[in-house]
């Protein structure tokens, strides 16, 4: 319990880090760093499916959602650091199949939980899970516009190959949680 404690807070440290606008993204990723596009996959695809009853699941969402706002200011960086986070991999194929860009894919699996949320909900009043899945869209899709302008847009086929990321964005506006400016309404 209390590594989930210094995980989360780790999380939220390192998120605070990487919004700075003066420093490199190369300072948190590349080569020579631990901050891998595995590791940001992995933490993004449900954690808190993995872990013990014992553990509150809702902490590793919130370190899925510290993670996913560290992919989102650091794809607000150089177009070689969108390059590099999201080159394609095999290492996630257990936990994301058939996907190799694991964190596109992940970032859509996400999007796809808010939907299911949202779907799921014959009510106005929203579970703890299921407001933890709308609090993800918002780091998620500043991630998705972020990687969709970088690299004079060279991307965005990768985006649209993940089908998931349109049709969890539609459910989301047609049920009324997301504005067509983007923001997501009642979180």
């Amino acid at each position: 319990l209390k590594h989930t404690c210094i995980c989360r807070n780790a999380a939220w440290a390192l998120s605070n880090l990487t919004r700075g606008v003066t420093t490199s993204g190369w300072e948190f990723c590349g080569d020579s760093s631990l901050l891998t596009p595995v590791l940001l996959a992995s933490v993004l695809s449900s954690p808190e499916q993995h872990v013990s009853a014992t553990v509150k699941s809702t902490w590793w969402q919130t370190v899925a959602n510290e993670a996913c706002w560290i992919l989102a200011f650091l794809t607000a960086r150089e177009d070689q650091v969108v390059d590099y986070l999201i080159q394609p991999s095999n290492e996630l194929l257990w936990l994301l199949p058939n996907k190799q860009f694991v964190v596109v894919a992940s970032l859509a699996h996400r999007l796809d939980e808010a939907s299911k949320a949202v779907v799921s909900n014959n009510t106005r009043e929203l579970t703890e899970t299921q407001l933890q899945a709308l609090r993800m869209t918002i780091p998620c899709l500043r991630s998705i516009g972020n990687i969709a302008t970088a690299s004079q847009g060279r991307h965005v086929d990768i985006l649209v190959q993940q089908s998931s990321i349109v049709t969890s964005l539609v459910t989301l506006i047609q049920a009324g949680y997301m504005t067509t400016n983007g923001d997501v309404q009642a979180v």
